[in-house]
């Protein structure tokens, strides 16, 4: 009875975790490749054959390890590590398909050390030091690419965030306005967010701007993401502004629609910047 007002509260926010997928097919992928290997199927292989492979390594060792009445009572590796990767996995499938959709590959990635532990067994019995290194070196080329391909500039969901911060930052410093203002449309991979975000991340770059849309800011509404105004409610906010900038998805394109309602307001569209997955328009008046 004391954690129904908790159970309560977060069951109101559902909404949040909406986008989460229901457990299919694709979820076993998820959990062999996704999970733990970032997308990486060769270093998946090489991991799982070398975690069974500790599993295995630690079984037997505690078959031969004689048992001490007088020794603390401590758990094992084996009972740590085991548990640690398969039991919070299994909880969120059975609570994805008996209440609703809850596993995503990404909340399980605070079992990669357990993982990790495994593969370090088996990679410590190998009797031979040279075979060591060796096994350590191919783990290390196979892990190699997608370590390099997640530090690119678009490498959070093929986004280029930064590439619109730097445009739009780049394109201000060039042709300053007294008076500028943006409107954040849709993004991908985030159905309930906006663009928004992309100022988040690098608010220098949109510094000063009139944020049209916006109402109520996610901190103060309480929410995930903020609140906001359609346009038709805050045309007075374009009073004195000699630039809009839209910053769009190119998937739930909002350029017609803009265009035509800042047409209305006399503005032009002046360029067009089409980045991966984004697009940036700057309109004058």
């Amino acid at each position: 009875m004391i954690l129904v007002p908790f159970v309560l509260t977060v069951s109101g926010q559902s909404q949040q975790v909406s986008w989460i997928p229901p457990i299919t097919a694709q979820t076993l992928n998820d959990i062999v490749v996704w999970q733990w290997f970032a997308l990486n199927p060769a270093f998946a292989v090489a991991g799982w054959a070398l975690v069974l492979t500790g599993g295995t390594v630690l079984v037997r060792r505690s078959r031969r390890t004689p048992v001490i009445p007088e020794a603390p009572l401590a758990p094992s590796l084996l009972a740590i590590a085991v548990p640690w990767i398969v039991v919070p996995t299994l909880g969120l499938i059975v609570a994805s398909l008996l209440v609703s959709p809850l596993y995503s590959p990404r909340y399980l990635t605070f079992g990669a050390p357990a993982v990790a532990l495994l593969m370090g067994v088996a990679l410590a019995s190998i009797r031979r030091n040279w075979l060591t290194v060796v096994a350590v070196a191919a783990l290390v080329a196979l892990a190699a690419p997608q370590y390099v391909a997640q530090r690119m500039p678009e490498a959070k969901q093929n986004s280029s965030w930064h590439e619109v911060a730097t445009l739009v930052a780049t394109e201000r410093a060039k042709h300053p306005v007294e008076k500028s203002a943006v409107i954040f449309g849709p993004v991908r991979q985030h159905p309930a967010a906006t663009t928004r975000i992309i100022s988040l991340s690098y608010p220098e770059a949109f510094a000063g701007m009139v944020d049209v849309k916006l109402k109520t800011p996610a901190a103060e509404a309480g929410t995930l993401w903020e609140k906001q105004y359609p346009i038709a409610e805050v045309t007075n906010r374009f009073d004195g502004v000699d630039e809009v900038w839209l910053v769009t998805s190119d998937k739930q394109d909002w350029r017609p629609s803009i265009t035509a309602k800042l047409g209305a307001l006399g503005y032009d569209l002046d360029t067009e910047w089409n980045l991966t997955g984004v697009n940036v328009l700057r309109y004058e008046r």
